[in-house]
């Protein structure tokens, strides 16, 4: 059974949300869940701005069927490579075998790491930072944001509405609870904590100092314990 949210006259959020998940990247504590946000967009052109994680795929896939309504998808934009964007993406991909994908030369490079036994280099439209694209009735302008927080990561502004597909950034953990806009959060109380964002930070960081592991960056905390638990196998 699909559930949407429109947003506007052609675009409609069809994401999903997972209640039952604890950590995030099993490191990060969660409270309320997650949220994995996806848009469909209707402008004569069928445009899919990014999937989701397998933990919510099969309402993705019903939300997208109920959008695309028989009809073709024609792209897929793809702002980010890691599994909570894009988990999801080459089922997509291979279930609409005419779709192109939108992305950058980075992003093109991890789908091969990603999905080693798959090629989609013959339908990607791979754009360059400040490069714009047409698509249907709405026009795109795409602005790199490598380390927001992985090295591919893009945005995607749509000038023709005023609306930014921001990737990671200004994201936050937790699932929403029948409100998707800002003014229907209390975003400090509900969503904002900062506190135990840090001690979790911290925690993750003395923990790979004492297996021996660096982390140059906060962000890089789960790869270092991934390199931890694989010390462990």
């Amino acid at each position: 059974m699909y559930n949407i949210r429109k947003l506007t006259e052609d675009l409609t959020w069809i994401g999903g949300i997972d209640r039952k998940i604890q950590k995030f990247e099993n490191v990060y504590k969660l409270n309320s869940g997650m949220n994995y946000n996806s848009y469909f967009l209707d402008c004569g052109a069928t445009v899919l701005l990014d999937t989701v994680d397998k933990e919510v795929a099969d309402i993705f896939y019903e939300n997208l069927k109920y959008c695309l309504a028989g009809r073709a998808l024609d792209y897929v934009v793809v702002h980010h490579m890691e599994p909570d964007h894009s988990a999801t993406l080459a089922q997509v991909l291979d279930a609409n075998k005419d779709a192109k994908v939108i992305v950058n030369a980075k992003t093109l490079q991890f789908i091969s790491q990603f999905f080693p036994d798959k090629d989609y280099s013959e339908r990607a439209v791979v754009v360059k930072d400040g490069d714009e694209l047409d698509l249907g009735t709405h026009k795109f302008k795409y602005v790199f944001a490598p380390m927001v927080h992985w090295p591919e990561v893009m945005l995607s502004f749509d000038e023709t509405e005023g609306t930014l597909f921001s990737a990671d950034a200004f994201g936050s953990y937790g699932a929403i609870n029948g409100s998707i806009f800002a003014d229907g959060k209390d975003f400090e109380k509900d969503l904002l904590n900062l506190h135990e964002h840090r001690r979790q930070v911290r925690h993750a960081d003395n923990c790979c100092h004492q297996q021996g592991i660096t982390a140059r960056h906060q962000d890089d905390l789960p790869f270092a314990f991934l390199r931890m638990a694989q010390r462990h196998r």
